[in-house]
């Protein structure tokens, strides 16, 4: 692998060649099903939409692949849930063993999965399980509109997601963020909602459909508007499906049952390992002060150079629908209307997610990617449905597919691709010095504590989180944190009762947006008297201090 992704990454040329070839290939596939009945019928077989999501799938890796060999993290976000998830193979107790702050322990635990097969935890390894989510929820996507609406139309709108995922360069977008396993859990939701009104068992589809819902919030709490909306959604439609009385309350109890699954297990384990408290304090009530009191600007959506032009175009097509409704005035919806509304409805609560923390942080827009394209597909089948002749189709499917590619990122089409320069980076460079350092000292599995947000030096030396904290942000300021004595008495009691072999002070070489860190842990009384009490300072390297514990 080592001299194929090395003679890749020498030649943008190259790149280019595999990234958009099979993004152009797969974008075809999905305007030929569109314009051509004879087209549209040989891609609906089992197998050739298995060949044609397989290709999707290759055309989202083909243009993310340079990303996995970027040796550091992408983003801060994405070094603490890796670390997370390297301590949660050890002490996998919620709220206990890891604290994942504003992500929920779901977040965490399907970066194990490679560990499953014999895999190492790592941001390689983290990288890969992001393209398989973000796969997963255009999947979903598909899924639900080739229940629903149609095939063609669910091909269409699976193009401009997976163009988005494949091209985009901006780290934000890249790593593997808070958002996208609750991305990818509310897509499988509508698909199973679909599944709800058209599969031959619904009550199965009910349950399936409620587990998603339930999971969501465990993922991460900023994404409980799409949880409510899903799980309303799934009831009625649950509820509004034919049937005796009798089948109509076996689908909604279906329902609910499925809900309760995640909160029941999760909750339930920390209750008995005396984590609940944590997860009230540590997940619902510091999540309430992280809220800022000012409103966020209404262009935070469009505003972003890169999803600002897709979510746009997107939305003037989700538009279009409505115009169609407006202007027909149908007596009674059909199949098709219902379903675009749903769509919009679901848009709308993801709306209300992005913008529910007042924030401007990038990787929220992350949670409109795939609902977008999904309203957008709906509102295409509204319009093909009103004018049901063959022209508007012919003209608006490659027009579609020409936009939602046109305005996904393309910065990688007209200079070298900036993360190519990652693959010979992986290979030729060696540790950086702080790892060194701390490798001197300290060997794989060994439990470290780090003072500050540097959550990388976890990954990088494959130690164990010596604290439930990945980073120590909330025991450093106080700013949005009412809760600032609780993390920080809470602090103490891990490294009193775990007493992590090494302990870590990045110092001022810390991320630290507050300066929360700048005399490092010496600003935190207590915990320096644990440190001069049990551990000795082994070395250092700028302003990074590497302690060792004294043997007890």
């Amino acid at each position: 692998m080592k001299d194929a992704a090395l003679w890749f990454a020498a030649d943008p040329s190259r790149y280019r060649i595999v990234a958009y070839g099979l993004l152009v290939a797969f974008a075809a596939c999905g305007v030929a099903g569109a314009i051509s009945t004879r087209a549209d019928r040989a891609l609906s077989g089992r197998w050739a939409t298995v060949a044609f999501l397989a290709l999707g799938l290759l055309a989202l890796a083909g243009g993310r692949w340079p990303t996995f060999f970027v040796k550091d993290s992408l983003n801060n976000d994405e070094g603490q849930a890796v670390a997370q998830a390297i301590t949660a193979l050890h002490f996998p107790t919620p709220w206990l063993g890891f604290d994942g702050n504003t992500c929920g322990p779901l977040n965490t635990y399907v970066l194990d999965i490679p560990a499953l097969f014999g895999a190492p935890i790592t941001f390689f390894s983290t990288r890969i399980v992001n393209v398989f989510l973000e796969f997963g929820a255009v999947f979903g996507m598909y899924a639900a509109l080739a229940t629903t609406v149609s095939k063609r139309v669910a091909r269409l709108a699976a193009i401009g997601p997976i163009a988005f995922f494949a091209l985009s360069a901006e780290a934000h977008y890249l790593q593997y963020a808070g958002e996208t396993m609750s991305l990818f859990l509310a897509s499988a939701c509508v698909a199973y909602i679909a599944g709800i009104a058209r599969w031959k068992h619904p009550a199965i589809a009910a349950f399936a459909a409620g587990l998603f819902v339930g999971g969501i919030p465990f993922a991460k709490l900023q994404a409980a508007p799409i949880a409510i909306a899903l799980g309303a959604l799934a009831l009625f439609v649950a509820l509004a499906r034919d049937g005796t009385g009798a089948w109509k309350l076996r689908r909604g109890t279906a329902t609910i049952a499925g809900v309760l699954v995640a909160p029941a297990v999760l909750l339930g384990w920390a209750f008995a390992a005396g984590s609940f408290s944590d997860f009230w304090y540590a997940y619902i009530l510091s999540a309430l002060g992280y809220i800022l009191p000012t409103e966020q600007p209404l262009e935070f959506l469009t505003a972003s150079t890169e999803v600002g032009p897709y979510f746009d175009c997107l939305i003037a097509v989700a538009a279009l629908g409505a115009g169609a409704l407006a202007v027909l005035r149908p007596r009674r919806l059909s199949g098709t209307q219902y379903s675009y509304l749903a769509a919009l409805f679901i848009l709308a609560a993801t709306i209300d997610a992005i913008y529910s923390p007042r924030r401007a942080s990038l990787n929220y827009l992350l949670f409109a990617i795939v609902p977008v394209a999904g309203a957008a597909g709906a509102s295409l089948d509204v319009l093909f449905e009103a004018f049901k002749g063959r022209t508007i189709v012919r003209i608006a499917a490659p027009a579609f597919a020409i936009a939602s590619i046109a305005f996904a990122p393309v910065a990688s089409f007209f200079s070298p691709y900036p993360w190519l320069g990652s693959v010979p980076d992986y290979y030729e460079s060696g540790p950086n010095p702080v790892t060194a350092m701390v490798e001197r000292y300290v060997r794989p599995g060994d439990r470290m504590a780090i003072w500050g947000w540097r959550p990388q030096y976890f990954v990088f030396t494959d130690t164990i989180m010596g604290t439930r904290d990945s980073i120590s942000h909330y025991q450093q300021t106080d700013s949005y944190n009412p809760y600032f004595a609780y993390f920080r008495k809470r602090y103490i009691t891990d490294m009193q009762t775990i007493r992590p072999r090494a302990f870590l002070d990045a110092g001022p070489d810390s991320f630290d947006f507050q300066y929360g860190t700048r005399n490092g842990h010496e600003d935190f009384p207590e915990l320096a008297a644990v440190i001069r009490e049990h551990y000795r300072l082994a070395d250092s390297y700028k302003s990074f201090r590497l302690y060792l514990r004294d043997r007890d």
